[in-house]
């Protein structure tokens, strides 16, 4: 009995298959460093928008503070103190250091009152592990507000 090879035979030869997998397989690994990217881009932007938002919160508090208490322009400057985060899960509630420098300018005089413009400047610093599990180094971040307030003296 004799067989007949056709070329007209239909599917894919075992190499052909394997290109396939090969090519998918390195599509597959491009998508997925790019979502771990995007991972880690989206957790730095959490972060910062967190430190944003508490330095926001602490300069409304202070310009607050200095409508209540008019001493507030007399106190000193420089001194670093803490700011909890305003997040309101505690599973990310962070520590930031904060300082504040004033500079404060008389706008003009009245009597016994001084009308002085006070500069604030907040910066509010954290500590991040960045790197791979097993080798992770600390990065100080930081961020600064600043604002102006008006007042008398």
């Amino acid at each position: 009995m004799k067989t007949r090879t056709s070329l007209q035979e239909k599917g894919f030869t075992l190499i052909e298959v394997l290109v396939s997998f090969v090519i998918v397989a390195i599509g597959m690994a491009s998508i997925l460093a790019l979502q771990i990217s995007s991972v880690k881009v989206d957790s730095k932007n959490l972060r910062m928008d967190d430190a944003m938002r508490t330095a926001e919160a602490e300069l409304d508090r202070l310009r607050q503070m200095s409508r209540d208490n008019t001493s507030f322009f007399t106190t000193d400057q420089g001194k670093s103190y803490t700011v909890q985060s305003i997040d309101p899960d505690p599973d990310h509630t962070r520590t930031y250091t904060a300082l504040l420098t004033d500079d404060k300018e008389v706008l003009f005089s009245d009597n016994a009152t001084d009308w002085v413009r006070k500069d604030l400047s907040l910066t509010l610093r954290w500590t991040e592990r960045i790197g791979p599990l097993d080798n992770q180094t600390s990065a100080t971040k930081r961020i600064t507000l600043s604002t102006y307030i008006v007042g008398e003296e």
